[in-house]
C-alpha cells in the first residue's frame, strides 16, 4: 500500500455533517453554562436574605382579643313562634316556645364568638317574618320569608 494512500471520500463525514456537530456541541455548552449562572445567581440572592427565621419568628402572632358588643336578637311577623337563640355568656341556647311576634330581645355588652337566632312558626299565619342580628346597632344579618316555617340568622365576627 502506498503512504501516499487517501481515505474514500464515501469513509469521511461530509462537511455539513461536521458543522451541524459543532453547533449541537456549541448550543449543548451554551445551555451548561446558563443553567450553572442561574443557580449561582439563585442561591447567591437566597444566602443574601440573612439568617433563616428561628421558631419565634414563625409562630403567628396573636389576634387581638375580641372586643365586647351589645347584641340584639329580633324575630319580626306575624302569629307565634319557637325562638332559639344563643347567649353568648351562658355558652348555651336558650329556647323560649310560643313567643308573640315580633319579638326582641338585647343582651348586655359582652364578647360574642357566635351568634344565632332561629325561629319556627307555632301558627297558620302565612304573613312574611324576619330574623335579624344587630351588633353595636349595625345589622350583620337578616332574612326574611314568605312561607317556610323556619327562619334563622348567624354571626361570627371577624377575626382581628
Amino acid at each position: 500500500m502506498n503512504d501516499d494512500s487517501v481515505i474514500p471520500a464515501a469513509a469521511q463525514p461530509p462537511k455539513e455533517r461536521r458543522r451541524a456537530g459543532r453547533s449541537v456541541l456549541v448550543v449543548l455548552v451554551s445551555l451548561a453554562l446558563l443553567t450553572a449562572a442561574a443557580t449561582t445567581t439563585y442561591f447567591a440572592r437566597r444566602t443574601d436574605r440573612g439568617p433563616a427565621p428561628s421558631a419565634a419568628d414563625r409562630e403567628p402572632t396573636p389576634a387581638a382579643p375580641p372586643r365586647p358588643v351589645v347584641l340584639t336578637y329580633e324575630v319580626q311577623g306575624k302569629g307565634r313562634a319557637i325562638i332559639t337563640y344563643t347567649d353568648p355568656a351562658q355558652k348555651s341556647n336558650v329556647v323560649l316556645p310560643d313567643q308573640p311576634l315580633p319579638w326582641r330581645i338585647e343582651l348586655p355588652r359582652q364578647v360574642v364568638d357566635f351568634a344565632q337566632v332561629n325561629a319556627r312558626r307555632t301558627s297558620s299565619e302565612s304573613a312574611p317574618w324576619t330574623s335579624r342580628i344587630v351588633v353595636d346597632g349595625a345589622e350583620v344579618c337578616s332574612q326574611t320569608l314568605d312561607l317556610y316555617i323556619n327562619t334563622g340568622c348567624q354571626y361570627l365576627p371577624p377575626s382581628s
